[in-house]
C-alpha cells in the first residue's frame, strides 16, 4: 500500500454500511485506486443452510461503477468457485493450500481484489443479523505502474511468485522482486547441545536468508522454551530475532499438531524428535549470525540448516526482520516452584503484543494461552490495534484469526491456524502477507486479557536498524513455567491416596482433568 494512502478493515457485528435500492446489504464501498487483500465472513455454515443468513446467499462484486457485477457467487460456494480456478500458493515449499476456504465457523479469502475506481460489496440479505464480516484493504493515492481491476483471465499475473516479491519496504508501496536466486546453505551439523552453549551460522553480505531449517529432540516434556533463536543482523549488538523454539514453531503448549502455514510448518514425530522450517524473508546487507542457545539445564541434540542466496545489492530502504516473543504474565512474589499449588495470579488489564515508535511494517503474530480459568469468554474480546495514532477496535479475538463461536474445531489454512484447542490451551497464528500492515510513527497491537490469563505471543514485523533493544526474556525456568496448577488449599487429594483394595469390577483409577473445559479441578486430577 501506499503509506500516503491508507489501510482499512471494515469490521462489523449486525452491521453493514448501507442498503441499496433493492434493500441489499451493502458491505464495503470503497473509493480507488486500491485492493482488497482479505474477506472474513464468520458464522457462514460449510453446508449452505443458516440460521444466520437464512440460506445461502450471493455476494457480488461491482467494479469501477458496473451495473452488473463483475463477480458473483455466494458464500457458501466462494472456496469452490475459486478452488476451480487453481487458486493456490505457487511456491515451491508450500502445501497446496487454496487462498479461500472454510475453517474454524467461517469463510476466509485472500485473493486480492484491484479496483481502479470504486468496488462495491454486496450481500442479497436484508438482516445481518449475529452475522460479522471483516474486509480488509489497501489504498492508494495514486495508481501504481500496470495496475488493472481485477480480471478472472489475468489471476496468473495478480498471483505470480508473491514470494519473490514479499521483502517488504519500510516506506515505498510495492515490494521488491529478488530474482534469479542461486541458494546457498550454511549446516550446522547435529550434534548434542550442552547446557549454556550456542550453536550459531555466520553469513557474509549482501544476501537474503530464504530459510531456517531446524531439527532438534524435546529434552522434557516438563521443560518447554529452553531453546532460544536469536538473529543478528549488519553485526548489531542487540538480536533483531528473540524467541523460544517452542513457541515460533506452535509447541508452547508441548502438544504434538501439525502447523503448515506459508511462511511456517512444524513436524513432530513419535521419538520425540521436532522440526520447524521459517520462510519469512530475512535481508541482510552487512553480514548475519543465526544463534540458537541452549538455556535448558541439560544436554539436547540440535543442528540446524540456513537457506540463503547471495545479492551484489539490496534496496536501501528494504526492512529488516524482527521477532520478538512476550509473555503477558510473570511470576507473582510468593508464587511456588511448577507444580505446587499456586494462586491465581491478580487479572491483567490487556496483552500487548507488540508497541513500537518508529517506522515498519508488521506481517503476523502467534497468540498463545494457557488457561487458568474455566470458559472461553477472553475469545469474545476483540483486538485494539493502533497505527500511527489511529485506533482501530475488533469484534472478536476468534474473528482476528478467522475463527468464530469460540473456534468449533482445529484448523490450518494459507496464512492463518488454530494448530491446538485442547482443554484449556490454544494456539493461534495469523500471518500479514497479503494484507500487511505498514505505520510511519507507531504500532501497537493488544488484546483484552479481562480474567488474567496466562497469555504468551510472538510478533513478527520488518523495520530500518539499529533498534530499540528488547526487554530481557524471562528466566529459563520461569518461562517454561505454567500458571496452571490449581489446588485446594489444606485439601486432602484422593488422587494421592494409595490404592489398598480393588475388585474386578471395581478398580480405582486417576483420571487427568487438564483438558476439562468446565470448572477447576484441584491438581489437575480426580479419583
Amino acid at each position: 500500500m501506499d503509506p500516503k494512502g491508507g489501510k482499512g478493515v471494515l469490521s462489523t457485528l449486525d452491521h453493514y454500511v448501507s442498503k441499496d435500492d433493492q434493500g441489499q446489504a451493502v458491505l464495503a464501498d470503497l473509493q480507488g485506486p486500491g485492493c482488497i487483500r482479505r474477506m472474513y465472513f464468520a458464522g457462514a455454515p460449510r453446508n449452505g443452510a443458516s440460521d444466520l443468513l437464512g440460506g445461502p446467499r450471493t455476494i457480488s462484486f461491482y467494479f469501477d461503477g458496473e451495473i452488473e457485477p463483475r463477480l458473483k457467487t455466494t458464500l457458501q460456494t466462494l472456496a469452490q468457485d475459486i478452488a476451480d480456478w487453481k487458486i493456490i500458493c505457487p511456491w515451491p515449499h508450500a502445501v497446496a493450500t487454496p487462498l479461500v476456504g472454510h475453517g474454524g465457523g467461517g469463510y476466509y479469502c485472500y485473493l486480492p481484489l484491484a479496483y481502479e475506481r470504486s468496488l462495491k460489496v454486496v450481500l442479497d440479505a436484508a438482516s445481518l443479523k449475529r452475522f460479522s464480516y471483516q474486509i480488509g484493504y489497501h489504498t492508494y493515492a495514486a495508481k501504481p505502474a500496470g495496475m488493472k481491476s481485477f480480471d478472472r483471465a489475468e489471476l496468473s499475473r495478480a498471483l505470480a511468485d508473491p514470494y519473490l516479491k514479499l521483502v517488504p519496504r519500510v516506506t515505498d508501496p510495492d515490494v521488491s522482486p529478488v530474482t534469479g536466486m542461486r541458494l546457498r546453505e550454511r549446516v550446522v551439523p547435529q550434534a548434542t547441545l550442552a547446557s549454556g552453549k550456542q550453536a550459531e551460522a555466520l553469513l557474509a553480505g549482501p544476501g537474503l536468508i530464504r530459510e531456517v531449517d531446524v531439527l532438534w529432540t524435546r529434552p522434557d516434556t516438563a521443560v518447554q522454551r529452553g531453546l532460544v533463536l536469536r538473529c543478528y543482523w549488519d553485526d548489531g549488538p542487540h538480536p533483531s530475532v528473540e524467541v523460544p523454539l517452542d513457541d515460533l514453531f506452535g509447541f508452547d503448549h508441548g502438544n504434538k499438531a501439525r502447523v503448515r502455514l506459508y511462511m511456517l510448518d512444524r513436524e513432530d514425530s513419535n521419538g520425540g524428535l521436532r522440526r520447524g522450517r521459517l520462510w519469512l524473508p530475512m535481508p541482510f546487507r552487512k553480514s548475519a549470525r543465526v544463534a540458537i542457545t541452549n538455556e535448558y539445564g541439560g544436554g539436547v541434540p540440535l543442528g540446524f540448516t540456513v537457506r540463503y542466496a547471495r545479492q551484489r545489492e539490496l534496496d536501501r530502504d528494504l526492512g529488516y526482520l524482527h521477532v520478538r516473543w512476550v509473555r503477558g504474565m510473570a511470576r507473582e512474589a510468593g508464587d511456588k516452584p511448577a507444580g505446587e499449588a499456586l494462586a491465581p495470579p491478580p487479572p491483567a488489564a490487556a496483552h500487548t503484543l507488540l508497541e513500537l515508535s518508529n517506522a515498519g511494517r508488521f506481517v503476523g503474530c502467534m497468540l498463545a494461552v494457557n488457561k487458568l480459568r474455566s470458559g472461553r469468554d477472553f475469545l469474545q474480546c476483540g483486538e485494539s490495534m493502533e497505527v500511527d495514532g489511529r485506533e482501530s477496535r475488533g469484534s472478536a479475538m476468534d474473528h482476528f484469526f478467522n475463527g468464530y463461536d469460540k473456534y468449533r474445531s482445529r484448523f490450518n489454512a494459507a496464512y492463518h491456524a488454530v494448530p491446538i484447542q485442547r482443554g484449556g490451551n490454544l494456539s493461534q497464528f495469523r500471518f500479514f502477507i497479503p494484507d500487511s500492515v505498514p505505520f510511519q510513527a507507531g504500532f501497537k497491537l493488544s488484546f483484552p486479557n479481562p480474567d488474567g490469563e496466562d497469555m504468551s505471543s510472538i510478533a513478527f514485523w520488518y523495520q530500518r536498524e539499529p533498534h530499540a533493544p528488547f526487554p530481557p526474556l524471562q528466566d529459563a525456568k520461569e518461562r517454561a513455567r505454567f500458571h496452571r496448577t490449581f489446588l485446594v488449599a489444606g485439601a486432602l487429594e484422593a488422587e494421592n491416596l494409595k490404592v489398598e483394595l480393588s475388585t474386578r469390577y471395581l478398580r480405582p483409577a486417576v483420571v487427568p482433568m487438564e483438558d476439562i473445559e468446565d470448572g477447576q479441578w484441584s491438581n489437575d486430577r480426580q479419583l
